[in-house]
């Protein structure tokens, strides 16, 4: 019998990571590792993967969990290195704590001929840190001892290189989160892991790994310990769900005010929008995507806006007949102006979104010749559950923003007549999403909201599609168009075309 053939199921599906550091890994499908963030680098990044089952192979990091304030990635290993089918899905709910199982290769086990597995036995709590969306674990076994500390080390860790390996069910067969770090309030003997269940909150991550919330089993803690399904629990808390509306709809009837501002009136709005400008990427990136293949021919494509650059106006023209979405981030620029008897403050912002996949049809990357950046005041993370209204910044990449609101200390104020423009980014990293603004207005009479979108449909912005080769950026998609230093448009091939 061979060695791999000799290896429990779930040890086979566990790597070796060297990254931006030495950490541990997770195969949940045939060719994506999940690990932690801290482990490896960028999205687009190379790391090298060392499988259980053998063999050395170059990974490149897919995803990362920064905007869910997560510590976790995904690595694509090419080729189908372990078994097509995936893995199953849990979390713990109830008092106390439950048993599970950590695997990984951390410094603690390492022998004379290099690291080696160790399978950890652990008590996983599943309340103290629900909040942060993440697990408490404490060891079943002694604690490790001490590793040295190495030169300019800070705080060393006997379970260094466990970090990435995924926190499993105590029979092996179900993920439940994976390990980011040890917990420095005890010597060495609990780890912090982040729950699967907040991962597959996120879009992008369930349709990589090809897996919903609905597939993941309840394991209950202590006395509660039994086994739920997921339907089961979906069932359970629509009818709580149902019970609780109901009553909610019986108080209200019976009276008391209403926190929720009610919309604004078509007919006498507290405030007219007097223009909203196209919803474009910014200066900093001039590229474009469609959600439709546009096939032209050679001909048509040396004629299509010959010394004509992308931001122009018949370029835009175009761009928007065939469904121009502007990709990463964009902005568009609102003009409002005061219409009650008495001034009016804008006091908050949201966003109304839909989000699914990226736009993967065709890609149009203009010569960019550089010029100022775009002044962007306030931006939505399209990737957060309820995105903020943030302060933002302009970085090489696009837009960033700076994590505070920025109607914490301000409002805008509006007499009758005055006029404001106010210029409103949105991004995201890992969609496509199409979206409206609301505008929060307090007015003599009581507070309104006003829905501001595209010219009667919503805005939108993409995210790049994932490359399906790593050195070909633009291989996620299914056409593609670049314009030279000469303003000269030509076909390219996504799957070979190297972006200079």
């Amino acid at each position: 019998m061979a060695a791999t053939e000799r290896l429990e199921a779930h040890v086979r599906r566990l790597a070796r990571i060297q990254g931006k550091a030495r950490g541990s890994g997770y195969a949940v499908t045939a060719g994506l590792v999940l690990t932690s963030g801290h482990v490896v680098g960028d999205v687009g990044s190379d790391c090298a993967v060392w499988p259980e089952s053998g063999g050395e192979h170059i990974g490149v990091v897919r995803w990362r969990a920064d905007h869910l304030g997560l510590d976790a990635a995904l690595v694509e290993v090419l080729g189908e290195v372990w078994a097509p089918a995936g893995v199953g899905w849990a979390e713990l709910r109830g008092a106390g704590y439950g048993e599970c199982l950590v695997l990984g290769y951390p410094w603690v086990s390492k022998d004379g001929t290099g690291p080696r597995v160790a399978e950890l036995a652990c008590r996983a709590s599943p309340t103290p840190s629900s909040a942060v969306q993440r697990y408490e674990l404490h060891l079943v076994d002694a604690p490790p001892r001490d590793r040295p500390r190495e030169s300019g080390e800070k705080r060393p860790s006997s379970w260094a290189g466990l970090s990435g390996g995924p926190l499993l069910t105590k029979d092996g067969s179900r993920v439940l989160g994976v390990v980011r770090a040890d917990d420095p309030r005890f010597h060495n003997s609990a780890l912090g892991a982040e729950r699967i269940v907040a991962l597959l909150d996120d879009d992008v991550f369930a349709r990589l790994v090809n897996a919903k919330r609905e597939d993941v089993r309840t394991e209950w803690t202590g006395s509660q310990r039994r086994t739920v399904s997921r339907g089961m629990t979906v069932a359970i808390l629509a009818a709580a769900v149902a019970l609780t509306v109901s009553a909610t709809v019986a108080i209200t009837t019976l009276g008391g005010d209403s926190d929720t501002p009610e919309a604004a009136s078509p007919d006498a709005p507290p405030v007219t929008v007097q223009d909203v400008t196209t919803f474009k990427t910014s200066k900093q990136d001039d590229k474009l995507v469609l959600p439709d293949v546009v096939t032209m021919t050679p001909t048509e494509v040396g004629s299509f806006k010959d010394g004509t650059a992308s931001t122009s106006a018949t370029f835009q023209e175009w761009y928007g007949r065939h469904g121009g979405v502007a990709l990463n981030s964009g902005f568009t620029n609102i003009t409002v102006q005061g219409n009650d008897r008495d001034p009016v403050r804008i006091t908050d912002m949201k966003v109304l979104k839909n989000c699914g996949h990226p736009v993967d049809g065709t890609v149009l990357q203009g010569y960019t010749q550089g010029g100022g950046e775009d002044t962007v005041k306030i931006g939505f993370n399209l990737d957060q559950p309820d995105p903020i209204p943030e302060r933002m910044a302009f970085v090489t990449t696009g837009l960033m923003g700076l994590g505070t609101n920025y109607f914490a200390d301000r409002t805008v104020v509006l007499a009758r007549g005055e006029s404001q423009t106010i210029t409103v980014g949105a991004y995201t990293r890992h969609s496509h999403c199409k979206f409206t603004f609301r505008l929060v207005v307090a007015t003599s009479n009581g507070t309104f909201t006003q829905d501001v979108d595209a010219g009667g449909r919503p805005f939108e912005v993409s995210a790049e599609a994932m490359p399906k080769q790593p050195d070909r950026p633009y291989s996620g998609y299914r056409a593609a168009y670049v314009q030279n230093e000469l303003l000269v448009w030509q076909s390219v091939d996504p799957t070979t075309y190297e972006q200079k």
